[in-house]
């Protein structure tokens, strides 16, 4: 795949988005294209808003990183998988 210049990318991007969103856009530092600024969308319903509080994104991330040693303590290790590979193959 070839990329043309930034702005035939830009207008390519913009034509896969809801025109009467994007007509006005900014560049972030990281290279991002942000077109909703500091307009955040309406949340319709209550797990939509809840999804934006600090209570839910700190739960999600701290009970995400403890299923996850749970979950490493009773699924089987990448050593024991390489031991069933070459089991299966020799």
């Amino acid at each position: 795949m070839t990329y043309g210049p930034a702005a035939s990318v830009v207008e390519r991007t913009r034509k896969l988005l809801d025109p009467q969103r994007c007509t006005d856009f900014r560049f972030t530092e990281s290279g991002y294209m942000d077109f909703l600024g500091e307009q955040v969308p309406p949340a319709p319903r209550i797990v939509h808003r809840l999804m934006n509080t600090e209570f839910y994104t700190g739960g999600y991330e701290r009970g995400r990183a403890a299923l996850r040693r749970l979950v490493g303590l009773v699924a089987p290790q990448r050593a024991d998988d390489r031991t069933r590979i070459l089991a299966a193959f020799s």
